[in-house]
């Protein structure tokens, strides 16, 4: 019998309202180290194979984001994985957040490929992340708090499979 996780999802980040600062490799807490890893980067058993990932945020639909996500190994590197932009649709998800309805993939560095599902009509559009060998996930939110068509805030969200 085949048995598939039934986990809910749990905060990956959490009302970012300002633009995280971009691992680079090299700065004092910013390097790909285990030991700089981000304190909002969040661990997983090892029973997790895959995760899914969504967005929600503030503060009208059509404001957009961006993102990065970083895997780190149980005391090893952060690899980078995939980033891109979203954009938020009409979906609501509570009286002032928005669901992401479009999430597009600039940069994919991943050995499996990182899947942009259900994107660009006002559903929820996710991102399918395999994760099978690595331990934490940290994910960035840059261009965000700027004005004009960006995102008040953004919250992530993920579930693992």
């Amino acid at each position: 019998m085949t048995h598939t996780m039934q986990n809910q999802p749990i905060l990956l980040r959490n009302s970012v309202t300002t633009a995280d600062t971009e691992l680079d490799g090299s700065t004092s807490q910013l390097t790909y180290q285990f030991a700089d890893m981000p304190a909002s980067a969040v661990q997983f058993g090892e029973e997790c194979v895959a995760v899914d990932i969504f967005f929600t945020g503030t503060d009208a639909n059509n404001e957009t984001f961006s993102w990065r996500l970083y895997a780190y190994p149980e005391n090893g590197p952060a690899k980078h994985m995939a980033a891109g932009t979203g954009i938020f649709g009409t979906a609501k998800a509570s009286a002032t957040e928005y669901y992401a309805d479009t999430l597009a993939i600039s940069t994919q560095d991943w050995f499996k490929t990182v899947a942009a599902k259900d994107s660009g009509n006002n559903r929820i559009a996710h991102l399918a992340v395999w994760m099978c060998g690595y331990k934490y996930l940290y994910c960035e939110i840059t261009d965000i708090g700027g004005g004009g068509a960006q995102a008040t805030s953004v919250s992530a969200y993920v579930k693992t499979f």
